[in-house]
């Protein structure tokens, strides 16, 4: 039972500037590499117990054998009360749980420390979230800000939001069970929101399994996260996500990447640059239901600096991202823009600077549209990768054509028939 919860209510509100506190130090487990030596002196000194060759701290022997039934994922089935007992400590609730309600107003009140995520709405209606305070530590383990999953017609502006993990995030149920329930996240308007640390400033996914649609975010800063703007999904999901609308987001010192879109989540994978040099490869599945689809995004109006990618796109190789378009773009990061397994794919007036490799890198991509790209610095070579066997139809624009036709890398199985100059 979450703290505070709502349950088929409607009319409800929590307004105020008061403070709500979750005493999450009391229920979250801590990993080692999160916190400092003297952190995790007094966290032994305070007793609990450890995991994971002690690199895993749990604030009691109850949380930590939770932790091993349930492998770090599901608990297995249980036959009696008294076993949900002896692991009541890892069973950490939300702070706040609103569960099929429809017209809900949270405004103004700081909600901070919560044992897991700190705001989640599931199935509602009609809901505003405007003015919050949202907290938790930098280490705070599950520590989500608003975390909205299968609620349709959502407002959320005006909040600043300093967590642990995820800090704006769309979400809509996992493989089969979000299938089958079949409720998507929709119609929702995410505007004027600062973050100051968090996994992603807006994440959609990994649990999409319901679908994501309809979605504007703008006019957001992201300060110090790690990454900025955040997609992932896996194999497993199923699920559609189309129709998002992001522009105006200004983003600084984030600490990977500032634009990721990752469809193998949670799975190992070669690195970028294997497999742009052809040293690997990913194998394509059978297209199934449990294929995740990424369509009809739009990203403009975005700036960035990053010790990461400026931008990494990595679809599947069965089922390409589709209608992508990145529009005035001016990212930093320590390697630059790279898109993967994606179909129709649009890069207009981009700035993209980096620190290593080309600045712009494609790899089994299909109908690409390059114009007023700027690539920096200008003296690196080549500044241009085209790779894999099945790219196709990529296209310049007679500018950029004459500018990095002398700076453009095919290999990898890229035919010289498959670059355009429109």
């Amino acid at each position: 039972q979450s703290p505070i919860s709502a349950i088929d209510a409607e009319n409800i509100s929590i307004t105020g500037s008061g403070i709500i506190d979750g005493n999450g130090h009391s229920w979250r487990p801590v990993k080692i590499g999160k916190v400092g030596e003297w952190y995790w002196a007094d966290l032994l000194a305070s007793g609990g117990a450890l995991e994971d060759n002690g690199t895993y701290w749990f604030p009691s022997e109850e949380a930590a054998r939770g932790y091993r039934l349930s492998e770090g994922k599901n608990l297995p089935p249980f036959s009696d009360i008294q076993q949900f007992r002896e692991i009541r400590d890892y069973l950490r609730p939300v702070m706040l749980s609103i569960v099929n309600c429809k017209k809900v107003l949270l405004e103004g009140v700081t909600i901070q420390n919560s044992p897991a995520w700190a705001i989640h709405p599931l199935w509602c209606e009609d809901l505003v979230i405007r003015e919050l305070q949202v907290r938790s530590p930098h280490h705070a383990q599950n520590g989500d800000g608003i975390d909205i999953e299968s609620c349709r017609n959502v407002l959320v502006y005006n909040n600043c939001i300093d967590v642990g993990d995820d800090a704006i995030c769309l979400k809509s149920g996992r493989d089969r069970e979000g299938r089958d329930r079949g409720i998507p996240s929709e119609n929702i308007v995410i505007k004027n929101n600062t973050v100051y640390h968090g996994h992603g400033g807006f994440v959609i996914g990994s649990e999409m399994s319901g679908g994501v649609r309809n979605v504007h975010v703008s006019d957001c800063r992201f300060l110090g996260t790690l990454v900025g703007i955040r997609f992932k999904s896996t194999r497993g999901r199923g699920g559609i996500v189309e129709n998002i609308f992001i522009s105006d987001i200004d983003m600084v010192n984030i600490v990977d990447d500032l634009i990721r879109f990752n469809m193998l989540y949670n799975i190992y994978t070669p690195q970028a640059d294997n497999l742009i040099a052809g040293g690997s490869i990913i194998e394509a599945e059978p297209l199934s239901e449990d294929t995740p689809v990424f369509r009809n995004i739009s990203i403009r109006g975005i700036t960035g600096n990053s010790a990461g990618y400026a931008a990494i796109i990595r679809g599947l190789p069965e089922q390409k991202l589709e209608n992508i378009v990145f529009k005035d773009l001016n990212l930093s990061g320590h390697k630059g823009m790279v898109i993967m397994f994606s179909d129709n794919v649009i890069v207009d007036n981009a700035i993209i600077s980096c620190d290593k490799g080309a600045g712009l890198a494609l790899y089994n991509c299909s109908n690409v549209n390059i114009n007023n790209i700027c690539l920096q610095p200008e003296a690196r070579q080549p500044q241009v990768i085209v790779s894999g066997p099945e790219t196709q139809q990529i296209g310049f624009g007679k500018n950029e054509w004459i500018k990095l036709r002398d700076e453009l890398l095919l290999q990898n199985g890229v035919d010289k028939s498959s670059i355009i100059c429109n």
